[in-house]
């Protein structure tokens, strides 16, 4: 019996995602940048959980999530690449990225890209959870990565787009290799992104009182993670849809993996 590993899985969607496969009778790795609300998060959710410990915003972070999935004697049945940030104001990591940029696209991308050795061995199922608003992006990746363009709204959908860009790369370059990579739009629930220090949140919190629940939200990204013919797909919930076109640019993918690539390899 392998295990399932969950990035961002101590709240929203992460955590109706770990919820889900919990029922399910699945084995849980949730990777969550915060001990304390990991380990009350795996309290609550009950069933066979493991909690690593990392801030994906980071290349020493991503390489501590990887050592944790690598320490697992069983095989890693899925890795779904949840977490995600919505930046309500520009902030830049030490090493001058985006916040947002650095988890949403270095820390997924990166994280994929640590284990891809561990990947490919046990033919591992890869869900990355994307976002519809991605076709709002404007894919400039050199002023993405590093907020010269920041907007607490268009933003997110950057970096959620640089993201996608890099992850059909990646599909592309594991084709036969056994594993099968998706990423999905798991559709619209109020998880608490994108709120917080802005005249209009009021407004925000309002208009996210017709959303639905986020422990709604692991239906798609689980139904995936076990299916076989889905590889290189982009999927509106539970529905699969062909790539928005302004994902199509197969130069700017592989410069999204490229970079990706690069960071994590860096000192």
């Amino acid at each position: 019996m392998g295990w399932f590993v969950v990035t961002g899985a101590n709240a929203g969607i992460g955590k109706a995602i770990a919820k889900d496969l919990i029922a399910r009778g699945e084995r849980v790795v949730m990777v969550c940048r915060d001990e304390e609300r990991g380990r009350r998060a795996a309290e609550e959710l009950g069933g066979t959980t493991r909690l690593v410990v990392a801030d994906l915003s980071t290349r020493d972070g991503v390489r501590a999530a990887a050592a944790g999935v690598e320490a697992l004697q069983e095989p890693l049945t899925a890795l779904i690449l949840n977490a995600g940030f919505w930046p309500t104001a520009l902030e830049r990591t030490e090493d001058g990225y985006e916040r947002s940029f650095a988890v949403n696209h270095l820390g997924t991308l990166g994280l994929a890209l640590a284990l891809r050795e561990r990947l490919v061995r046990d033919r591992t199922h890869v869900v990355a959870v994307g976002a519809g608003l991605m076709v709002m992006g404007r894919p400039a990746l050199a002023r993405v990565s590093t907020g010269e363009d920041f907007h607490p709204v268009r933003t997110y959908a950057d970096t959620k787009l640089t993201a996608a860009l890099g992850l059909r790369a990646l599909a592309r370059e594991l084709d036969g290799s056994g594993v099968v990579l998706s990423v999905v739009h798991p559709g619209v629930f109020d998880t608490g992104l994108g709120v917080g220090g802005r005249w209009y949140d009021p407004l925000v919190r309002l208009v996210k009182r017709f959303w639905r629940r986020a422990d709604q939200g692991g239906r798609a990204p689980v139904a995936l993670a076990y299916r076989d013919d889905v590889h290189g797909a982009w999927f509106d919930e539970l529905e699969r849809r062909p790539w928005p076109p302004v994902t199509d640019d197969e130069a700017l993918q592989r410069a999204c993996l490229d970079l990706a690539a690069s960071w994590l390899a860096g000192g």
